[in-house]
């Protein structure tokens, strides 16, 4: 369930509209492939991928959060406000807000994607390049791909699948995992790990530990 609110003159809340561009056509844009979960957090089930460069209807975000309730194709859920731009802008650095108040009871057990001792939280977020993703490693990561990675890593990750890790964020191309995460080897693929994160497989250079692909 869903209450929606307007916050005006409040420098602590989170600050997402723009003016005149929100106000013409309240719409924003992906900068990558970016999940639309049906709640605001990493723990909610994804419903559908927006690609990069995909249009939405930006209906609000949760004060404070992070997270922003979208409409992608009729579909309406929630997307990672730090991956929204308004004009080139990202949302989560827009002035004015419409604040969106997400009930966590509703549909609880129908959108949690994992409970209990199905997955693991752990205390840290989702780092690295921001910046480059926003702005260029998303832009040519062709199909939410850094580099060519060989079809038998693929088929690797996604027979031998591992239990999820909780972050903070989202799980894109070119961000970094913290150490605290254990990463899985690949056999004969040194130069690779990967790991379920936030419900996503992501492939992960051995070295970096940045994102290489999100396999989906």
């Amino acid at each position: 369930m869903l209450n929606k609110t307007l916050l005006l003159g409040s420098a602590a809340a989170l600050t997402l509209t723009t003016g005149a561009a929100m106000a013409q056509d309240g719409t924003a844009s992906a900068t990558t492939d970016l999940n639309l979960r049906m709640g605001p957090g990493p723990k909610y089930k994804i419903v559908d991928v927006i690609p990069a460069e995909g249009m939405v209807d930006l209906n609000g975000c949760v004060a404070g959060g992070g997270w922003c309730e979208v409409t992608f194709e009729g579909e309406t859920g929630w997307a990672y406000s730090t991956y929204l731009q308004v004009e080139e802008k990202p949302v989560a650095e827009i002035e004015t807000v419409e604040v969106v108040e997400y009930d966590a009871n509703a549909d609880a057990e129908e959108a949690a994607l994992a409970t209990g001792a199905a997955g693991a939280a752990v205390g840290a977020a989702l780092g690295g390049p921001v910046g480059a993703v926003v702005g260029g490693i998303a832009g040519t990561a062709a199909g939410g791909t850094i580099g060519e990675i060989d079809d038998e890593v693929v088929t690797y990750v996604e027979a031998n699948p591992v239990e999820p890790i909780f972050l903070s964020g989202e799980p894109v191309v070119g961000v970094t995992v913290p150490q605290e995460v254990r990463l899985h080897t690949v056999p004969d693929y040194d130069q690779y790990a990967y790991a379920n994160v936030n419900g996503d497989t992501v492939i992960i250079d051995g070295e970096t530990r940045a994102i290489v692909r999100v396999v989906r």
